[in-house]
């Protein structure tokens, strides 16, 4: 279930054209927090908002790597996976987008995948 976001998110589950989405809101949103931790943290001699904005910096580009430009294309690539582990965050996210609205859904996680999206 994606909640009262939904707004923002249904785009991304409705394959609009165009480079940009509403869904897009969340990347702006989460870079500019990324920032603000990295040099707040960075002149506060590296304290604990240096270390996580460097962890939602990282989760954050493997998502845009693996979630963006693998799955979606929204970056063109010669890139496929073979490997099971990425075959089944991608079965999983498959599944997402075809049975979740604004209400209901299947949740994909993104690192974490179950073994019921194990490639065929």
């Amino acid at each position: 279930q994606h909640g009262i976001l939904w707004f923002l998110h249904g785009d991304h589950h409705r394959y609009t054209k165009g480079h940009f989405q509403k869904n897009d809101t969340f990347t702006i949103f989460y870079s500019v927090v990324t920032m603000l931790l990295l040099v707040f943290g960075f002149l506060g001699g590296f304290d604990y908002r240096f270390w996580f904005g460097l962890g939602i910096f990282f989760y954050g580009m493997g998502f845009f790597v693996y979630h963006d430009m693998v799955f979606h294309r929204r970056i063109k690539t010669r890139y496929r996976p073979k490997n099971k582990y990425l075959l089944r965050i991608i079965n999983a996210h498959r599944t997402h987008h075809q049975k979740s609205t604004a209400t209901e859904g299947v949740s994909f996680g993104f690192f974490i995948v179950g073994k019921q999206y194990e490639p065929t």
